[in-house]
């Protein structure tokens, strides 16, 4: 494989992983929206105003909203956060992830390309104080798709309950 068919592969499966965890999540966060708008508000309008004014915009981060649902359910549903311990921590990583994919730079570098041949990574480049290379593996991909998922799964339950 030559070095523009090396890069053209290296962007698609960048492309591919960066799509399916920015989708993923903006689904979640849908979630998240609708189960805190659902605590504060029963009118069906009202509750759409909640989101469409202060949740659903640039007002209130996702990581925000986590913390929002956390304080929620931790005060009113405990039950629920004892039967899912590590959902805030994990939507934490989750959207730490999801920046990364956001905001790096793809590596398609001399490195970058080998560590894609060699290994199957795909490196985001992080610009802060240094330059640092974060590789990600086909198995961190599942690992965060399987999460995402069985999170929207578990949310889309307790929605529709």
């Amino acid at each position: 494989m030559n070095t523009q068919e090396t890069i053209k592969k290296l962007q698609e499966a960048g492309y591919i992983y960066r799509g399916q965890l920015i989708n993923d999540l903006i689904y979640l966060e849908r979630l998240i929206d609708e189960a805190v708008s659902r605590h504060f508000c029963a009118d069906l309008e009202k509750k759409k105003e909640l989101i469409e004014l202060m949740l659903s915009n640039e007002r209130i981060g996702f990581y925000n909203k986590v913390q929002i649902f956390e304080y929620i359910f931790k005060t009113h549903r405990p039950e629920f956060v004892k039967a899912n311990p590590n959902i805030f921590s994990d939507i934490k990583k989750l959207i730490d992830e999801r920046n990364i994919v956001a905001h790096y730079l793809l590596d398609t570098s001399e490195t970058g390309k080998s560590e894609y041949i060699n290994n199957g990574k795909i490196g985001f480049v992080k610009f802060r104080n240094s330059t640092e290379t974060l590789w990600r593996t086909q198995e961190m991909y599942l690992n965060f798709h399987l999460m995402t998922s069985n999170y929207i799964k578990l949310l889309s339950t307790l929605l529709t309950t």
